[in-house]
């Protein structure tokens, strides 16, 4: 018995140490991605947190193939149901955020002309088409209203279909025209029209984004890209999720950053929220009262990406 007992103990200690050690390596890669410190026109470490709002249209490459339907409608109503959870503890606290919206989601009629339809070889069927489920599940305008209500969260183009712009089979046409279908769409929504989030953060045609009057974005990698007549890239952030990520690492990030004076950028889907497990307020709310009290106390900015923008505009005297 005491054999068995000092065997359990010692398989629970490996236990602790491997998890640990696979915890420490995510923290790890967490702040190789926040490592760049922010241009001369920012004082201090800057942060926004975004959400990326897409339902059944986020779409992507996955093994091999497209998501199914399946899954897409599972993620659609899991994020649904938590959309107005996380709305409401945002404007309980009075957090600034910023919500990456699709086209699709104000207007998921619309169809571009048949030779401007993204048709990946690794998708078999119409990108375009609506889903044999309930509209709330790609459909979202009143929602979207809500969002554009609020003086603290800022709305932004995520496009309009999420289609991957780095594939094969776009063109600088087709590009624009899922860009200018968007921004058509948000006119009426978005905080700026300057603001677009490449879909799976996969940035290309840039200079189709810049034409039609983007003029930054989030970025592919962790550094600074500040053109001077061209799209400004921010480092791309990390993903965030408490299921990956315990609450005192989140904080380790932020504390990094502001110590190294860098950009601190994380990024969520609303269908990772677990309300069953509390995440609300045993992640997120703690997580931001602590940004807000880090600004408060002048360690850091929290920040919109319209403001980035001016802020790079103008130190590059554009």
């Amino acid at each position: 018995m005491k054999l068995e007992a000092h065997l359990i103990d010692k398989i629970r200690f490996i236990r602790r140490i491997y998890f640990a050690a696979t915890n420490q390596s995510r923290v790890n890669a967490k702040l190789a991605k926040v490592k760049e410190r922010v241009p001369d026109c920012f004082p201090m470490a800057i942060a926004n947190f975004s959400i990326d709002y897409e339902l059944f249209w986020g779409n992507a490459y996955e093994h091999g193939s497209a998501m199914s339907d399946e899954k897409r409608i599972e993620h659609a109503l899991i994020a649904r149901s938590n959309s107005f959870s996380f709305y409401a503890l945002l404007e309980e606290i009075k957090m600034h955020c910023s919500w990456s919206v699709l086209g699709k989601l104000i207007d998921p009629d619309i169809v571009p002309p048949s030779e401007l339809q993204f048709a990946p070889l690794w998708a078999d069927s119409n990108w375009y088409r609506k889903p044999a489920s309930d509209r709330t599940t790609y459909e979202s305008f009143e929602f979207i209203k809500l969002l554009s209500s609020s003086p603290r969260l800022e709305i932004l183009s995520h496009g309009f279909a999420h289609i991957d712009f780095a594939d094969i089979s776009v063109t600088k046409e087709l590009a624009r025209e899922d860009l200018k279908i968007a921004k058509d769409l948000l006119q009426d929504f978005a905080s700026t029209e300057k603001v677009f989030f490449y879909p799976c953060n996969k940035p290309k045609y840039e200079d189709a984004a810049y034409d039609l009057g983007y003029r930054i974005t989030r970025g592919a990698d962790a550094r600074w890209h500040m053109p001077k007549n061209g799209l400004i890239k921010t480092p791309v952030g990390f993903w965030i999720s408490p299921a990956m990520l315990s609450l005192n690492d989140a904080k380790k990030i932020v504390d990094s950053g502001i110590k190294n004076k860098e950009f601190i950028h994380p990024w969520m889907h609303l269908f990772e929220l677990n309300l069953k497990a509390d995440d609300l307020n045993r992640f997120y709310r703690p997580l931001f009262l602590y940004l807000q009290a880090q600004e408060k106390a002048g360690n850091l900015e929290i920040i919109t990406f319209e403001n980035i923008e001016k802020r790079i505009s103008a130190m590059n005297g554009n």
